[in-house]
C-alpha cells in the first residue's frame, strides 16, 4: 500500500518531457550533435571574431605574386658565419595525368623549366634556412635525395626524396644534398614539416601543417615528421591578434546600419498554402505501406490576380504576428517572381516584408501551374518553433498557427477563394507521431488493464484471486512510475511505450501462482488456505524464479546499447521482472495464506458467473464514456495529422 501511495504521489510529480526522444544516449558525440541541430535557433547565433564587413556579390581573393627569386635578407649579427645557413628553394612540377605535384629541393634559386615557382596557399614553403653543418640544437641531419628512375612521366626530369635516413642507392636514390636542424623548438625558430607520399610517384614535400602534406597519413617517422628551422633576419614571429571585440566602425564613420541577421533552417517552415482543396484518395487502397497518396483537388476558383490583394494583407498580418513568425522570416513571394511587373499594383502590395536570406539562399515559396494559369501558391515562415521544442508545446503553437489562420479567413470577403486555405509544415509530422504515441500508448495502457482484468476474472472466477493477480501488476506499475520519476521525473513516448510492455510481462508469474493455489490439495493439520498457498508456493516457486532470472539475463544487454529507445526498453524490461518476481513470491503467498479462499473449486458454474460480471463491467464502462461524451477533443489534430502524413 505504501509502494501505491508513493506512486501515486510520483504521477502527479510527473511531467511531460522537455525534449524529443532520444535516439542515442545522451553522452554521445552524435546525439550532441542532433541536440545542437534541433535547438540551435537563429537568435543564438553569435560570432564574435567574425568581421563587420558584408559582401552581396562576393568576389574572388587575388594575391600579389610573390617576388621570386626571394629578396636576400641579411642573417643576425651571431649567425654571420661564411657558409653557416644555406637556402633550402623548393619548385614543383605538375603533370596533366596526377593529382600532387613533383617537388624538387635545390639550394639554387633559379627554376629551371619545366619546374615552376610554388604558389602561394595550401601550406606551402617556397624556401627555407637551415644549417649546412651541425650547430647548437639544430644537429638533425636531413639529406635530400634524387632519382630518374620511375618517373610519372616522360616530362618530369627527376623525382627527389627527403629523408633522416643515407640515399638508397639499389633503390635508383642518389645524394644530392643535405642540411641541419632541430627536433624541438628553439630560440627565433619556425617549425615545418615534411613528409613522404605512400602512393606513386613517392615524392617528398615540406609545408607549413600537417593539414597541408596530405601525402603521407601520419605525421612521425623517418620520412614524415616536424622539424624546426631558424628564421631570417626580420621575421621573427608576431604574436597573434585577438579578433574578440573586434569592432570595425570604432575608428570613424562609413558604417551603415548592421546587417539583419540571416535566416538558418533550424525552426519549423510553415506554409500557407492557397489553391487546393484536398487530395482524392478514393482510389487508394487502406494498406500498411500507401503506394498512392491520391490526386490533388485544386480549386477552379482560384485566381492569382484577383486574390493578390488579400494574399499581401496575409503576408503582413503573419509577418506582424511575432508570436509565430520571427523577425524577416516571411517569404510571401517565391524566387524570381517580382510584382513590379504587373501593370497595377495594389495598394495592399506596397512594402512588403522581405526576407533576411543569404546570398545565393533561394525562398522557400512556392507556385504551382494547371492548365497554362497559376493553380496554387504557397506563402513560406520561418516559425518561432524550434525543432527541439517538445511535443506538447509545439502542438500549442500548431495550435496558435490554426486559430490565427482561421481569424484571418473570416475578414476575407465571403466568395474569396482564399478561404479554403491551409497551413501544414514538415515538423507538424514529428510533433503529431510523438503526441499520438503517447495518447495512444496511455489509451492502450488502460485498454491492456481492462483485458487482463476480465481475462483474468474469467481464469480465476474468483474475487479474491483476482485482487492477488491485479495487485500484483498494480505494484510493477507503482515501481515503474517510481523509478521513472527518480531518474528525471519526465514522460514521453518511449516512457510511454515502456508501461505498456510492463501490463504483459508482469501478468505470468502470480498467474501461475493463482492456478496452483487452486488445483493445491488440503491438509488436515493445517488451516486450508495456508496449506493451499504453501503448497502452491512449493510447487511454483523454483520454475517462476528460473523464469524471472533468464528474462532479466536476456534484457541485460539491451542496457549498454547506444540506441537509447533499446536501452530504455531492456531498463522497464528488468525492472518489470524483478518487480513482477518480487510480488509473486512474496506479496502473492502472503495474500493467498491471509484472505485466500479455502475450499473454492473452479468449475462451469464459477466461469459463467465470471463472464457475466466481466461482460457487465464491460458494458458499464461502454456506456459511461458515450454517456460523458468521450468522443476526445483531439480529432481535429487527428484528421489533421493524417492530411499532413499525406
Amino acid at each position: 500500500m505504501l509502494i501505491l501511495l508513493l506512486a501515486a504521489w510520483a504521477a502527479f510529480r510527473l511531467r511531460l518531457a522537455s525534449h524529443p526522444p532520444l535516439l542515442f544516449r545522451p553522452e554521445t558525440n552524435i546525439q550532441s550533435l542532433l541536440n545542437l541541430q534541433d535547438n540551435l535557433s537563429s537568435p543564438a547565433i553569435a560570432c564574435h571574431t567574425c568581421s563587420g564587413l558584408f559582401l552581396e556579390n562576393p568576389r574572388p581573393l587575388h594575391f600579389p605574386p610573390a617576388p621570386w627569386p626571394p629578396p636576400e635578407v641579411p642573417d643576425p649579427p651571431d649567425l654571420r658565419i661564411p657558409g653557416l645557413l644555406r637556402n633550402v628553394y623548393i619548385s614543383q612540377f605538375l603533370g596533366e595525368n596526377f593529382d600532387e605535384p613533383v617537388y624538387r629541393f635545390s639550394l639554387d634559386p633559379m627554376v629551371p623549366s619545366p619546374w615552376q615557382q610554388l604558389p602561394p596557399g595550401r601550406g606551402n614553403v617556397p624556401y627555407f634556412k637551415a644549417f649546412a653543418r651541425p650547430w647548437g640544437n639544430f644537429s638533425q641531419r636531413l639529406t635530400v635525395c634524387a632519382s630518374r628512375l620511375g618517373l610519372p612521366t616522360g616530362g618530369c626530369p627527376a623525382k627527389f626524396l627527403l629523408t633522416d635516413f643515407s640515399c638508397d642507392g639499389r633503390r635508383g636514390w642518389s645524394f644530392n644534398f643535405s642540411f641541419f636542424v632541430a627536433l624541438k623548438p628553439q630560440l627565433s625558430s619556425r617549425r615545418l614539416f615534411f613528409a613522404q607520399a605512400r602512393r606513386f610517384p613517392f615524392n617528398s614535400r615540406v609545408c607549413l601543417g600537417p593539414q597541408g602534406c596530405m601525402v603521407a597519413p601520419t605525421a612521425k617517422g623517418p620520412n614524415r615528421q616536424a622539424f624546426y628551422v631558424p628564421y631570417a633576419a626580420g621575421a621573427v614571429p608576431r604574436p597573434p591578434l585577438s579578433l574578440r571585440g573586434y569592432n570595425p566602425c570604432s575608428d570613424g564613420p562609413g558604417c551603415g546600419p548592421p546587417a539583419s541577421r540571416p535566416l538558418v533552417d533550424s525552426g519549423a517552415i510553415v506554409f500557407l498554402v492557397f489553391g487546393i482543396l484536398g487530395l482524392n484518395q478514393s482510389s487508394t487502397h487502406e494498406n500498411h505501406v500507401i503506394g498512392n497518396n491520391g490526386r490533388v483537388v485544386y480549386d477552379p476558383s482560384f485566381d492569382l490576380h484577383r486574390e493578390l490583394p488579400h494574399l499581401c494583407l496575409l503576408c503582413k498580418a503573419f509577418a506582424a504576428n511575432d508570436r509565430l513568425v520571427v523577425d524577416g522570416g516571411a517569404q510571401c513571394l517565391p524566387q524570381g517572381l517580382s510584382l513590379s511587373a504587373l501593370p497595377v499594383l495594389p495598394s495592399e502590395c506596397h512594402a512588403l516584408p522581405q526576407p533576411h536570406l543569404l546570398p545565393g539562399q533561394l525562398s522557400h515559396a512556392a507556385l504551382g501551374f494547371q492548365a497554362g494559369r497559376v493553380a496554387w501558391i504557397a506563402m513560406a515562415f520561418k516559425s518561432t518553433t524550434p525543432h527541439g521544442r517538445p511535443a506538447f508545446q509545439a502542438l500549442t503553437d500548431y495550435l496558435q498557427w490554426e486559430n490565427f489562420l482561421k481569424e484571418q479567413l473570416t475578414n476575407l470577403p465571403p466568395d474569396s477563394a482564399l478561404r479554403h486555405g491551409f497551413h501544414t509544415c514538415q515538423h507538424w509530422k514529428q510533433v503529431f507521431i510523438e503526441v499520438l504515441g503517447i495518447q495512444g500508448s496511455l489509451q492502450s495502457l488502460g485498454l491492456s488493464m481492462g483485458t487482463c482484468f476480465l481475462a483474468i476474472m474469467i481464469f480465476t472466477s474468483h474475487p479474491v484471486l483476482l485482487l492477488t493477480v491485479m495487485s500484483t501488476i498494480l505494484g510493477v506499475l507503482a515501481v515503474m512510475v517510481l523509478f521513472l520519476w527518480l531518474v528525471g521525473g519526465e514522460f514521453g513516448a518511449v516512457e510511454a511505450i515502456s508501461l505498456s510492455i510492463v501490463i504483459g510481462s508482469s501478468v505470468d508469474y502470480s498467474l501461475h501462482l493463482v492456478e496452483c493455489y487452486i488445483h493445491s490439495p488440503v491438509e488436515v493439520h493445517m488451516t486450508p488456505r495456508a496449506t493451499r498457498a504453501q503448497c502452491a508456493a512449493n510447487q511454483i516457486c523454483l520454475p517462476i524464479f528460473s523464469s524471472g532470472l533468464t528474462t532479466v539475463a536476456s534484457a541485460l544487454p539491451l542496457l549498454f546499447c547506444t540506441i537509447a529507445p533499446f536501452a530504455c526498453f531492456g531498463r522497464a524490461l528488468s525492472i518489470a521482472a524483478v518487480a513482477s518476481l518480487a510480488g509473486a513470491l512474496i506479496l502473492g503467498p502472503a495474500i493467498l495464506a491471509f484472505i485466500g479462499p479455502s475450499n473454492f473449486k473452479r468449475d462451469g458454474w464459477a466461469v459463467s458467473k465470471a463472464l457475466t460480471i466481466g461482460l457487465v463491467t464491460v458494458m458499464i464502462g461502454f456506456g459511461i464514456k458515450a454517456a460523458l461524451g468521450w468522443s476526445s477533443d483531439d480529432e481535429p489534430v487527428a484528421e489533421r495529422t493524417l492530411g499532413v502524413l499525406t
